[in-house]
């Protein structure tokens, strides 16, 4: 049990020891004080990195207020036309009380940089989502220096023309 709380708290602190972030890093852009459960995963390619938090707020609002969208267009990033920005539900019976889970994805395009942000609020299934705050996980993905090719498929895979 000790060794599981040695490893949570390394990769949790891991992070911080990397240093500051780039200075556009979108995920630095967006991420609302008040974040919590923070997880960043970064592997040898520094073209791809992952990062999530979690946030507390009221559906449908989104879990990156109007500052960090503004951020992000300020440093060149545009927001994509796409499909899959809007919300959408599913039931969620993998845990034990019945729950529904919201969902909604955008994507972002800088160049030939990709930046997929996906929100999800799960609530109790006979709770109406408008009627407290709740918790909403934000998950951003970032693909970087994408070939044309990889461009392309990644707009048709997504359904997101940029």
């Amino acid at each position: 049990m000790i060794v599981k709380w040695r490893l949570l708290v390394l990769l949790l602190l891991l992070p911080a020891c990397r240093g500051p972030a780039a200075p556009d890093d979108p995920a630095k852009d967006v991420m609302p004080s008040g974040a919590r459960m923070v997880v960043s995963a970064k592997g040898e390619d520094p073209n791809k990195w992952e990062r999530s938090f979690t946030i507390e707020t009221r559906y449908p609002a989104l879990g990156i207020r109007d500052e960090g969208f503004a951020r992000l267009h300020g440093h060149g990033w545009k927001r994509c036309d796409s499909t899959h920005d809007v919300w959408a539900s599913f039931p969620d019976r993998t845990r034990g009380a019945p729950a529904k889970v919201y969902r909604r994805m955008q994507y972002w395009r800088r160049n030939n940089d990709v930046l997929h942000i996906a929100y999800s609020y799960r609530v109790p299934e006979d709770v109406d989502p408008n009627a407290a705050v709740s918790a909403q996980r934000v998950e951003l993905f970032f693909r970087g220096a994408l070939s044309a090719e990889e461009m392309g498929r990644w707009m048709r895979a997504y359904g997101a023309p940029c």
